[in-house]
């Protein structure tokens, strides 16, 4: 029988701060201060070169790198070695317990759990919804999936898979009408914490037990939201009215930037994953 989670006083702090305020106000962020590590994402030497460019999707508390190359997912270990796993096309996320979600060579999604791969399905008002269309994002260690779905009118709906096959609708408060918008999850922390971003308007959100935060970083048009940590550190990107585009860590009410962007982290040690690096920060 698992334990209960605990949760921090400072992760609780930072819960209250989110839902609280629905969002941040202007402020001058200042360099997160961060170590990285650097690794190849193009291989020009066999046997790795025949699989081209790899593309780093997630990352655990292992140091265990995940993504997808040519036509194959791949798993990079913390030695730098690979292991390219049978029947999958991508894999977009692993947790500390070894499972890995991606997609089949069809782009069906599934569960990678020591070598046996399962089609991945959600069930949602009677209707079961499986193959291409349904996307999976990410998975805690409690075996919990966060991802989407588009309806016939081509408008994204969120959804928790919660490891007993029991599925959450989630679905952001706000009227959807243009095509390919809607409600994008893209993390899930342990404590059940789920991150994200909508589609007109263009803004990330947060979502704790039923309730909804919006997290816009200063003077941009767009903000997105890819991962958040255990301690509640959130991982994003920004387009500034300017049309750059920037990185940033979200933690305790600020942003700080990151360069180059982060597009994962993990939930223990907050390690933060990019194309071709792993960071460290403070």
């Amino acid at each position: 029988m698992r334990s209960r989670l605990f949760i921090p006083y400072a992760l609780k702090l930072a819960l209250a701060f989110i839902l609280i305020a629905a969002s941040s106000t202007a402020q001058s962020p200042k360099p997160a201060q961060c170590s990285y590590t650097f690794f190849p994402t193009e291989f020009f030497t066999p046997p790795l070169s025949r699989y081209g460019q790899f593309f780093p999707f997630g990352i655990n508390d292992f140091r265990s790198v995940v993504g997808g190359a040519f036509q194959t997912g791949f798993i990079r270990w913390s030695n730098g070695g690979y292991t390219f796993p049978a029947g999958t096309g991508s894999i977009a996320d692993r947790n500390d317990n070894g499972v890995s979600i991606g997609y089949d060579a069809g782009n069906s999604p599934i569960i990678l759990d020591q070598g046996s791969i399962t089609p991945m399905t959600i069930t949602i008002g009677g209707t079961t919804l499986s193959g291409p269309g349904l996307r999976v994002l990410r998975l805690n260690n409690w075996g919990s999936i966060v991802g989407s779905y588009g309806d016939d009118a081509v408008i994204s709906h969120g959804y928790k898979r919660f490891a007993n096959g029991h599925v959450l609708k989630l679905d952001f408060p706000a009227h959807f009408t243009q095509v390919n918008s809607g409600t994008f999850p893209t993390g899930i922390n342990d404590q059940g914490m789920i991150v994200g971003f909508t589609q007109i308007p263009y803004h990330a959100f947060v979502y704790y037990k039923g309730k909804w935060a919006t997290i816009r970083y200063p003077n941009a048009i767009g903000t997105w939201l890819w991962g958040i940590s255990n301690a509640g550190v959130m991982v994003g990107s920004a387009q500034l009215k300017s049309g750059s585009t920037i990185g940033f860590l979200y933690k305790n009410g600020k942003f700080e930037t990151l360069t180059p962007s982060g597009t994962a982290i993990s939930l223990r040690t907050g390690l933060i994953l990019g194309n071709g690096f792993i960071a460290k920060c403070k």
